[in-house]
């Protein structure tokens, strides 16, 4: 179980959970998560990134946690659909 500051009214505020670091000369990002001692990265290289290749994701819920190269237990998922924005309400 997370505990983390909540404030009703201002949703889309969260308590700080990664901290990231993008090597983009190695094409290669570094997470280091706030509530366990583990650090992992994900080297682009290793991702199927071609087009038409399935959609994937790195489950972090259920207690779910990853040392070292994580971009072996990234697994198929639905892509993320947009919601059509109104340009009438904005």
């Amino acid at each position: 179980m997370f505990c983390g500051i909540t404030t009703p009214g201002e949703p889309n505020i969260a308590s700080t959970l990664w901290r990231t670091i993008s090597d983009q000369k190695n094409k290669v990002y570094f997470f280091d998560s706030a509530t366990t001692p583990n650090t992992f990265w994900v080297p682009l290289a290793d991702l199927d990134l071609a087009k038409g290749a399935p959609a994937k994701k790195l489950a972090i819920a259920g207690g779910k946690y990853y040392s070292g190269n994580a971009a072996e237990h990234f697994e198929e998922a639905t892509p993320f659909q947009f919601i059509q924005a109104d340009p009438a309400t904005n």
